[in-house]
């Protein structure tokens, strides 16, 4: 319990970080308009007093935005318009946080004021009357350019990038890919050669590779039987890969292989083409 404790604290510090940082974004961000819309002076003092009075609104009607109760729908109002829960959690989830209940409570507060600034500027802006500015027109222009080229492209890939074309390509890339051979071999991994070669003769007296293994390796695959899985010649050391790779299905070693990590006493287990990735893949 104490890790998921633990676990959920950092969940909610890494939110909350977050949105402080968007927080200190948009904080600056009048700024970054130009001098013809940045709010300086009076209007920046009349966007703070907005805001606060936005703040005090909530606390007259004793609204608590840190619970984020399902049943809460407006949860603030600006100028008479109003912000409700569904438009903080929409901003919650635009800054691609996947939040549960107890993170989303600790981050709304938090949320909720962005979402009231963003409102204060925006009353503000439609009280400047800037739809016809000619800055405002040619930001319109570029951005109506860009939505276009963009709706296009898309519907053009749609139209274009179908199952069919994907099998396609798909099928090509395949058939270009060489047949790689793996081998799945289990190891009993010994100190000196004379235990290795010890080993070696209680197999051929009857014993069970996997027991000797669990019992005797020194390597971090003795608890598994020593079972390595599928590999390719290149994933091994040359000692170990050109031993194994000379080695018939069900062969076990008829002397130690010695390598940079001990004596090995090999059992080849399979032999296949390594598995080429499916059109999902």
């Amino acid at each position: 319990m104490a890790t998921q404790s633990s676990s959920k604290g950092k969940t909610i510090g890494i939110l909350i970080a977050a949105i402080v940082v968007i927080v200190a974004a948009l904080g600056v961000g009048y700024m970054q308009f130009g001098d013809k819309t940045a709010p300086q002076g009076n209007e920046q003092a009349a966007i703070e007093a907005d805001m606060k009075a936005a703040e005090q609104e909530m606390a007259d009607n004793s609204q608590q935005p840190g619970q984020a109760a399902p049943g809460e729908t407006v949860v603030a109002r600006v100028d008479g318009a109003e912000i409700s829960r569904e438009d903080v959690m929409r901003f919650i989830e635009n800054q691609r946080m996947n939040a549960n209940e107890d993170t989303i409570n600790a981050v709304f507060p938090l949320a909720l004021n962005q979402v009231i600034r963003g409102q204060v500027v925006i009353n503000k802006a439609q009280q400047a009357n800037l739809e016809n500015d000619p800055e405002v027109l040619e930001q319109l222009e570029a951005a109506k350019k860009h939505i276009v080229n963009t709706v296009f492209l898309e519907r053009t890939v749609d139209s274009k990038i179908t199952d069919q074309v994907l099998k396609a390509a798909y099928n090509g890339h395949i058939s270009k890919l060489p047949d790689v051979e793996e081998r799945r071999a289990r190891h009993i991994l010994l100190e000196t050669e004379d235990k290795a070669k010890d080993v070696i003769q209680k197999l051929k007296d009857g014993g069970n590779f996997e027991e000797l293994a669990k019992e005797n390796s020194i390597g971090p695959t003795g608890p598994k039987g020593g079972d390595l899985g599928y590999f390719t010649k290149d994933q091994m050391v040359p000692a170990f890969a050109d031993a194994t790779f000379s080695m018939n299905k069900g062969d076990v070693s008829q002397a130690p292989v010695k390598t940079e990590f001990g004596y090995h006493v090999i059992k080849l287990e399979d032999v296949r083409q390594k598995p080429k990735p499916s059109f999902e893949e």
